[in-house]
């Protein structure tokens, strides 16, 4: 990533990828709200993306607009990187899952802002996740 065009598609895969998360750890919490050690592991290893996503997105963000209103150089974001989302497989899946399911939601529910994603009902969950199940099979 070395010009304001890639630093600007790599926020806007980060936002979809935090999006997708959150909204596999809601399904996950709604299939198995009964098993509490479930619960535990997976909003453990939610917080910990979320922590680390969430403070790479905000300090993209500000150097996007230090570049933009030129008190840092471009040549300055090839010194950035967000955290990997790809390697090991159980983050290649999680990155998988989370950006079918963003997608999925935003075809589903174009009338929804994705800050109200937090209050969708039970069946509208089940509806989203099973129609990403849907497209990973």
């Amino acid at each position: 990533m070395n010009t304001l065009r890639e630093l600007e598609l790599e926020i806007n895969r980060w936002e979809n990828h935090l999006f997708g998360v959150e909204l596999y750890y809601n399904g996950v919490v709604l299939l198995h709200g009964h098993d509490q050690a479930i619960i535990d592991l997976t909003k453990y290893h939610y917080d910990q993306i979320m922590e680390r996503g969430s403070a790479a997105l905000s300090n993209a963000k500000i150097l996007l607009g230090q570049v933009k209103i030129g008190t840092k150089a471009e040549s300055e974001i090839g010194n950035f990187s967000f955290p990997p989302i790809d390697g090991p497989p159980e983050l290649s899946d999680l990155t998988i899952r989370a950006k079918i399911l963003a997608e999925t939601y935003d075809s589903l529910f174009p009338e929804k802002s994705r800050q109200d994603a937090s209050g969708l009902s039970q069946e509208e969950t089940m509806h989203l996740m099973n129609k990403s199940a849907d497209k990973l099979f």
